[in-house]
């Protein structure tokens, strides 16, 4: 029997067999048929996540007034070995809250105050990003701290870091959260409490996409998988069905550089690239002095100007990037580019890769990445290439603006 023979009669155990189909059908009931945060595309992005946690967290239709919130703070205290009386004393002793619930106030992911009690309770949510730590601001963190002090000087401030993981922050005294004990809150409210339809269908749909989106651990899931696993025959299965697995990111990439080609005669030319990023260059620029002063540094074609997807939390869009090359002619660009409408170089120029345009949005977003569904992400790349290269796009205006600037 060949390698090819032997792999396919592994595959066709393995998918014929029953304990496997007792065992997939268990994983699929343990997931909702119907997830109402799903269908919003909520899963891959942080400030839907946010947003709902706002609504729980306050005393909104849900009915449980500020319980969600004190719960949540009771396991932040007792899993933090906290000895704050003045917080204990909130927790456990105090009666009457007085509660307003903010996002994105001052870019904090939630900021909760107390006028009453006096109390802030600022949490930074990072569900797939990282903190930044770094910047002339000191680091998100900081940025935070500085801003809150500022705002709220008589009142005592607590900093929550909420992470799937129990993260540590930079900061030693932001006291650490995680996502399972949201959970557990929701899951315990399911259980004891009568709840309208609405209600419930929101907690049994958030508690359900903390699991499916695996930001908490799925126990049940965990012992099946597990089980599957430990035979070596499904072991041997699911290794050849995994190296075979379709990428979607390659679909994506090879998809993008076979439109990007078609338009070679619109000054377009592909550049270095791969699944995660695509790359592609305005050639009008070539004759520019110092456009081609890559010294191989970054691609094989020299240039120092190039266009960029790439993926963010939300999904995919589209950057113009100085990289490495000449320092002279990279000045030039930064300090042109800095007070334009719509250009966004920051403040200083980065040493090799500096970031000066961005699409405003998500060209495919995440959701419709983990949807897996290449039909509609081919239709969604269409429509914007087809604007973004149409003769009054995008391109041709940043083009003009590059050329009349450098030249």
């Amino acid at each position: 029997m060949s390698k090819t023979e032997n792999k396919l009669a592994v595959i066709e155990n393995f998918i014929y067999n029953d304990d496997i189909s007792v065992y997939l059908q268990k994983i699929n009931q343990s997931f909702l048929d119907f997830n109402v945060l799903e269908i919003t595309g909520m899963g891959a992005q942080e400030i839907k996540h946010s947003s709902v946690l706002s609504w729980m967290l306050g005393d909104n239709e849900h009915n449980q007034g500020y319980g969600i919130f004190i719960d949540f703070l009771k396991k932040i205290y007792l899993k933090n070995n906290c000895n704050d009386k003045k917080l204990q004393e909130y927790i456990y002793i105090s009666t009457k809250y007085n509660l307003n619930v903010y996002r994105e106030r001052d870019d904090i992911d939630i900021l909760i105050e107390d006028e009453k009690n006096k109390k802030i309770f600022v949490i930074e949510n990072k569900v797939y990003s990282r903190e930044r730590r770094d910047g002339e601001d000191g680091g998100q963190l900081e940025k935070y701290e500085k801003k809150v002090k500022s705002k709220y000087p008589k009142y005592d401030i607590y900093y929550i870091f909420l992470t799937p993981n129990f993260d540590d922050a930079s900061k030693e005294h932001w006291l650490k959260a995680d996502y399972e004990m949201i959970s557990n809150i929701i899951t315990d409210i399911l259980i004891q409490n009568e709840l309208s339809s609405n209600t419930k269908l929101v907690f049994e749909s958030y508690t359900d996409l903390l699991k499916r989106r695996n930001i908490v651990e799925n126990r049940e899931i965990q012992e099946l998988c597990e089980k599957i696993w430990a035979n070596k025959e499904y072991s041997k299965a699911l290794d050849i069905l995994y190296n075979y697995r379709v990428d979607i990111k390659s679909e994506i990439s090879d998809y993008l550089q076979d439109k990007l080609s078609q338009f070679q005669d619109e000054h377009v030319e592909v550049d270095l690239s791969n699944k995660n990023l695509i790359r592609f260059a305005d050639i009008r620029w070539d004759d520019i002095p110092g456009q081609k002063s890559g010294k191989g540094q970054w691609t094989k074609s020299d240039r120092v100007l190039l266009y960029e997807f790439y993926y963010t939390a939300s999904g995919l869009t589209l950057k113009l990037i100085i990289g490495p090359g000449d320092e002279l002619f990279r000045e030039d660009i930064f300090r042109k580019l800095k007070d334009l409408k719509n250009f966004n170089p920051g403040k200083n120029l980065a040493l090799k890769w500096n970031t000066v345009w961005t699409w405003k949005k998500s060209i495919i977003s995440q959701s419709d990445i983990d949807e897996n569904d290449m039909d509609i992400l081919k239709n969604k790349i269409d429509i914007f290439i087809e604007d973004f290269f149409r003769e009054d796009g995008q391109f041709n205006q940043l083009s003009t603006i590059i050329l009349e600037l450098l030249r």
